[in-house]
């Protein structure tokens, strides 16, 4: 039996043979890597500028639309870039959201097990 396998995304066809119920692959039989199978959806995360809040950085939005699972911050909180702010659970994967700079929060616009949506604002910075 012919079948393609993807190994980091890079796929080859191989042969497979079926001994007494299992399976045993034989040796893959590559003449050229086939097309790459589509890439894995990333969640994109914000710049991360450095110094002080720049104008356009005063917020951050939902990277996917999923659940809010914690957060780690409040209003007037100091943070440094990097520090988590919430934790966001989208199609059963867990993303941490990092501040993108240091600054204060100033207002946190959801709350832990809230659905949001994509490009939902999250937290804003003063």
């Amino acid at each position: 039996m012919k079948m393609r396998i993807t190994v980091q995304g890079t796929s080859y066809d191989v042969e497979v043979d079926m001994v007494d119920g299992g399976v045993t692959t034989s040796a893959p039989v590559v003449s050229r890597p086939v097309a790459a199978a589509p890439a894995a959806i990333s969640v994109p995360t914000p710049a991360a500028p450095s110094g002080p809040v720049a104008a356009g950085d005063k917020a951050i939005n939902a990277p996917v639309g999923g659940t809010i699972i914690s957060i780690a911050v409040k209003a007037g909180e100091k943070v440094s870039k990097g520090s988590e702010l919430l934790v966001l659970e989208a199609m059963k994967m867990q993303t941490s959201i990092a501040s993108p700079v240091d600054g204060v929060v100033k207002k946190v616009h959801v709350a832990a097990t809230e659905i949001v949506r994509d490009n939902q604002l999250l937290v804003e910075f003063e």
